[in-house]
């Protein structure tokens, strides 16, 4: 728990560096419980223990990736080739930072994670490239609650580039 509020405490003075990855506090009190009770469980517990950690850990990774490639479909409109690509991207180049909070997901247009470019442009077609690039990536940790509330959403009707990659993809999807 100390290096945890630690890191919160350099947030909060100004400490943050970019590409800064802070402790996890839910791995945190999986490592405290695990050597705790370490001596209370018998090696057949542990072990069953340490599996279920491993499955939700994984669970966890497969719906933030599911659920980025959503965003980013809705955003970028993207032919199926190119959702699984970035599905095989994400998840080759897995952050845990990028899915700390389940939560972050119902705030994901405000708290879309820092993912490098050089993981997602090499799919993306030139105009989902320049729409990428506006896309608002938020480097800071999310620790698991939001403030206010509010969202705000782009309007699609907005995006002049949105009519051309609809278009794009379903010129793909059709070959």
């Amino acid at each position: 728990a100390r290096q945890f509020v630690e890191a919160q405490q350099k947030t909060m003075r100004g400490g943050w560096q970019p590409g800064t990855e802070y402790p996890d506090p839910r791995k945190l009190v999986e490592h405290e419980l695990t050597r705790v009770m370490r001596p209370l469980l018998s090696h057949d517990q542990e072990s069953r223990y340490k599996a279920e950690l491993e499955k939700r850990a994984a669970s966890r990774k497969q719906v933030v990736i599911d659920n980025l490639v959503a965003k980013l479909d809705g955003d970028l409109v993207l032919s199926s080739e190119q959702r699984t690509r970035l599905i095989e991207a994400l998840s080759a180049n897995w952050k845990d930072a990028w899915g700390q909070s389940l939560q972050m997901l119902m705030n994901i247009d405000s708290f879309f994670p820092n993912i490098p470019d050089q993981i997602v442009t090499p799919i993306l077609t030139d105009n989902q490239k320049e729409v990428w690039r506006r896309i608002p990536k938020n480097s800071n940790v999310f620790w698991g609650f939001s403030f206010g509330g509010g969202i705000v959403e782009n309007d699609p009707l907005d995006d002049p580039e949105l009519a051309a990659a609809q278009k794009e993809a379903e010129a793909r999807d059709k070959k």
